[in-house]
């Protein structure tokens, strides 16, 4: 194990897939449900992997539906493709 990084708080936010960037990034997506505003949404972080140094998180959604993360993909070797639905 090169570096170990957590995120996320008290409630139930899970990792589902990770892929390498051709830039030397490491794109994380998951889902996430421990802000304090209630957010239940996609969460996608972006590490250095060289180090594992957090470089961006985003999150999508909002706090009245539960967005869940589903695939992430790379697809032409440069372009990651997140999809996700609701309930």
């Amino acid at each position: 194990m090169l570096y170990r990084r957590q995120f996320g708080g008290d409630g139930y936010d899970r990792g589902v897939a990770l892929v390498e960037l051709p830039n030397g990034q490491i794109m994380v997506m998951g889902y996430g449900a421990s802000t304090p505003d209630a957010f239940q949404g996609v969460w996608i972080l972006g590490f250095r992997a060289i180090d594992g140094q957090l470089l961006w998180n985003n999150t999508h959604g909002h706090n009245t539906q539960e967005q869940i993360a589903a695939e992430l993909r790379l697809i032409n070797n440069s372009q990651a493709v997140v999809t996700c639905g609701n309930t």
